[in-house]
């Protein structure tokens, strides 16, 4: 069930920032760097069976400017977010569906907002086992009182009161990978500490704890530096070029090197002693994937609803074509955008009130009661479930659409039960079960279900 929204993200300029000395342009010396990790990955290629990515989703966060005058913002930061989103969406490289980016930038990144689009409601009602999760993060962080754990400081953040109004970025991750149940966790972390200490041991345990793959501006959380001509920090002009070059195929693991690379060849006006930290996750097999990878869709892309067209905003909904910055006008006029919180909610109650008037079957597809039809589903999958005897009990997970006219489709184990005879028991079970009954009245074109087989009733 996937409904795609055309939605403006925001922008709201910070200070200007620091000024750097002249030198070669980043941009060019960025792209030589570019080609060669290309070539070095492309013959490194190995002949196993490919990782397979069954869709991605992205989550961008930039602060500017905070309430609390006692934190300085990176006046960079909300720019970084649009300059990636940009790459992000662009299907001649970053390949993100534009539904499967949620952007919250400046006053919007409350602590409210930053829980809702991570841990609490968007990613984690999205995102599944075998998807890529993308999580871009420039704003300040600062230490626990503890000292054990680095803290997300929103754009409501308090320092007198730090641990009350800002968000754990352990807490998060582990929450997004619990909920979720995904390996392929990437976060981009654009950030400084408040107090400029160095955080190196805090990030390092972080990420070896919750198994992410990290990526860094600074291995210390020291500031990026800024390009003074496009007034985005280095690091996210050189991650855009990284996933731009060879139309966004080069892999994870080559964009840190290129990372590094481009930054040791930058002037010295342009380092300030940054580094870049990479460091692999516990899946091996993702950082040989380029983020710019193509998603096969398990449906048919015609049956994508695209909620307001930018062409015809103004006529349809002035309230929020009034609302997009001139910053944003023209950027903007690509069809192919973002989402943010504050429109998905605008959205859920134009759905609400026009399934009260809609007699289209796709119209009040949220409105469709599914509990008798999950509840008959299960009984004909558990009816052909017949797996190995003299096994003990063990768990298996499968990911599969189900289409309107009932057949499942791209069905998928996302969590094995280490026995390959008992996956394919389940398998089976569900190839014997389809088709099923057609999905209810009202129903989208395609619903996609999490299933899991239990021991207990096939016995």
């Amino acid at each position: 069930m996937l409904l795609a929204l055309v939605l403006a993200p925001f922008w709201l300029a910070g200070t200007s920032a620091p000024a750097l000395a002249a030198g070669p342009s980043p941009i060019k010396r960025a792209r030589e760097v570019g080609a060669g990790q290309i070539a070095r990955a492309r013959a490194a290629l190995s002949e196993k069976p490919p990782f397979v990515i069954r869709d991605k989703w992205a989550v961008l966060v930039g602060v500017s400017r905070y309430n609390d005058p006692s934190i300085n913002g990176s006046a960079s930061a909300a720019r970084n977010v649009l300059t990636l989103t940009k790459t992000l969406i662009d299907p001649e490289c970053g390949r993100f569906a534009p539904d499967h980016v949620l952007v919250v930038t400046d006053g919007h990144a409350t602590k409210e907002s930053l829980a809702r689009a991570t841990y609490q409601d968007w990613l984690i009602k999205k995102a599944l086992p075998s998807h890529l999760i993308l999580i871009y993060l420039a704003l300040k962080l600062t230490a626990s009182d503890d000292g054990t754990d680095l803290l997300l400081l929103p754009a409501d953040a308090s320092l007198k009161d730090k641990e009350l109004t800002s968000v754990s970025l352990s807490g998060m991750l582990q929450e997004i990978k619990r909920r979720t149940q995904s390996k392929n966790i990437v976060l981009l972390l654009d950030a400084t500490t408040q107090d400029g200490k160095s955080a190196a041991a805090q990030l390092a345990t972080i990420a070896r704890q919750t198994g992410i793959t990290l990526l860094s501006a600074d291995a210390g959380l020291a500031a990026s530096a800024n390009d003074d001509f496009s007034k985005n920090s280095l690091f996210a002009l050189y991650l855009s070029e990284g996933i731009k070059t060879g139309a966004g195929q080069m892999p994870i693991e080559s964009i840190a090197g290129y990372l590094s690379e481009v930054i040791a060849k930058a002037p010295p006006a342009q380092k300030l002693l940054q580094k870049p930290l990479y460091l692999a996750g516990e899946e091996p097999e993702l950082v040989k994937q380029p983020l710019g990878l193509k998603i096969k869709l398990p449906f048919d892309p015609k049956n994508v609803k695209v909620g307001h067209p930018l062409d015809t905003l103004a006529e349809k909904r002035p309230d929020l074509a009034a609302g997009l910055s001139a910053n944003f006008k023209a950027p903007l006029e690509d069809k192919r955008q973002p989402q943010t919180l504050q429109e998905l909610d605008r959205k859920k109650e134009e759905a609400e009130a026009a399934a009260d008037n809609d007699d289209d079957d796709d119209a009040g597809a949220e409105q469709v009661d599914f509990e008798g039809y999950m509840k008959d589903m299960k009984k004909s999958i558990q009816a052909k479930w017949q797996p190995p005897k003299g096994i003990a009990q063990k768990t298996i997970v499968a990911v599969f659409s189900i289409q309107r006219n009932g057949n499942i489709v791209e069905a998928d184990i996302v969590e094995s039960s280490g026995d390959a005879g008992i996956d394919q028991a389940a398998m089976k079970a569900l190839k014997d079960a389809s088709p099923l009954a057609p999905l209810p009245k009202g129903a989208p074109a395609h619903v996609q279900v999490r299933y899991k087989f239990d021991w207990k009733v096939s016995q």
